[in-house]
């Protein structure tokens, strides 16, 4: 039977990343996965495993064979495929590499919507005149 560690090494290697690296992101400390074979790990930082990689804490002990979040599986499922590359490529970042991405987008969105203002105003203005 594939222990906690076995699942949680072999996800990140379907994932490109190393179990050092997963630590790093998800702000455990070095090695607390490798003890994980000898020991049960805290429930907080299971769930960290099971958020990154979107699998429930279930999947992760063995208790389920389903590996994705039964109360989210509506939202996960909704997205395409660029959706799914993009929160696992996010996923992989460091916290501040997530923060200048979500700045970024959030900036970017907005620009977006300065943009679209106007036109929404001229079409107002043409429809009221149409009316008037």
């Amino acid at each position: 039977m594939e222990s906690v560690k076995d699942r949680v090494k072999r996800l990140c290697q379907e994932n490109g990343i190393t179990v050092q690296q997963l630590e790093k992101q998800i702000g455990l400390s070095n090695g607390t996965i490798s003890k994980w074979d000898r020991y049960n790990p805290r429930m907080d930082k299971l769930q960290l495993v099971a958020d990154y990689f979107s699998v429930t804490t279930d999947y992760l002990t063995g208790v389920s064979l389903n590996a994705a979040i039964e109360s989210k599986t509506e939202t996960i499922t909704a997205f395409g495929t660029y959706e799914v590359d993009l929160i696992k490529t996010f996923r992989k970042l460091t916290e501040i590499g997530r923060v200048k991405v979500y700045l970024a987008a959030l900036q970017e969105l907005q620009n977006e919507l300065n943009n679209a203002v106007p036109e929404e105003k001229d079409d107002a203005r043409s429809s009221n005149s149409i009316a008037g």
